[in-house]
């Protein structure tokens, strides 16, 4: 009982997002582009990027250099998955 109440808890957003925004034709490419084998390539390659940095980050952990790492892996995430 409670783990279906949880369940359908959770899956209300991207329900309701579905719904929202069922008919445009720029959600439709989206969501046919995440489905893609390339862009779940290029996502994993994001996940270790992160991972790397917060390694690095780990081992400065000064404001200013956390700050720089992240804002520049940050930019090289969206680079990344935006590539098509």
């Amino acid at each position: 009982m409670l783990r279906s109440l949880l369940r359908t808890l959770l899956r209300a957003p991207r329900s309701l997002l579905d719904w929202l925004c069922a008919g445009q034709p720029d959600y439709r490419a989206f969501r046919r582009r995440r489905m893609g084998r390339g862009y779940r390539r290029r996502k994993s390659i994001c996940v270790w990027l992160w991972i790397g940095a917060g390694l690095v980050m780990a081992l400065n952990p000064s404001i200013q250099f956390v700050s720089a790492v992240g804002l520049g892996t940050a930019f090289l995430s969206f680079a990344i998955l935006d590539g098509g």
